[in-house]
Order: C-alpha cells, then sequence, then structure tokens
C-alpha cells in the first residue's frame, strides 16, 4: 500500500508526457504568427516615440507641449488602430493595416514637427 502513492504519481505523470510534448510540437497558424510580429512591432515603436515625447514635454514650456500635442493625438489614435489588427480577420487585415500606416505616417510627420519646434 505505501508503494501506491509514487506509482499512482508516476502514471500520472507518464499520462501527461505525451500531452505536453503534443503542445509544444503544435504548429502555431502562421497567419497568426504574422499578426503578432507585426503588432510587436507597431507597440514597440508606439512605446519608443511616446518615451521620447515624454521626455521632450517632462520639463517643457506650454509651447512645446502644445506642439507635442499632435504627436500625443495620433498616437492615441494609432493604439486604437493596433488594437484593431489584433482582432480582425485575415478578410480585414490589409485595410486595417492601410489605415494604421496612414496614421502612422501622420503621427511621424507631427513627430518630426515638434521635434523641429514647428
Amino acid at each position: 500500500m505505501k508503494n501506491l502513492l509514487p506509482r499512482i504519481l508516476l502514471f500520472c505523470v507518464l499520462l501527461g508526457l505525451p500531452a505536453a510534448y503534443a503542445a509544444e510540437e503544435a504548429n502555431p497558424d502562421p497567419y497568426a504568427q504574422a499578426v503578432a510580429t507585426y503588432v510587436a512591432a507597431a507597440n514597440d515603436q508606439l512605446s519608443a516615440i511616446r518615451v521620447e515625447a515624454d521626455a521632450a514635454t517632462k520639463n517643457a514650456t506650454v509651447r512645446v507641449k502644445q506642439q507635442y500635442a499632435d504627436v500625443y493625438q495620433k498616437l492615441t489614435q494609432c493604439q486604437e488602430l493596433v488594437a484593431r489588427l489584433k482582432i480582425v480577420g485575415p478578410t480585414d487585415f490589409d485595410p486595417a493595416k492601410a489605415r494604421f500606416e496612414q496614421a502612422r505616417t501622420e503621427m511621424v510627420a507631427a513627430l518630426e514637427a515638434a521635434r523641429r519646434g514647428d
């Protein structure tokens, strides 16, 4: 009877091993991988721009903060569009990506204008 508990534990572990290996070997969906990679890169870029804008406006004058207001607005818009990219299906991904790319282009232009002091 006292050898029964280790045998039960060993049996349970051995039953779980094939399931664990099967989960590791499963290939993720290529579309899901591509979306995850694109979204991660977009989020990294947005985070870097937010860090830059935060640093530029931390102890800045009202004028400088006003120059970066458009950057913050575009950042928020881009973050919303990235969130949408995570939930759209394959048929809607390209149009959603195009909207994000357009908003990102506008955000980068706003950032460059704020850097110049326009």
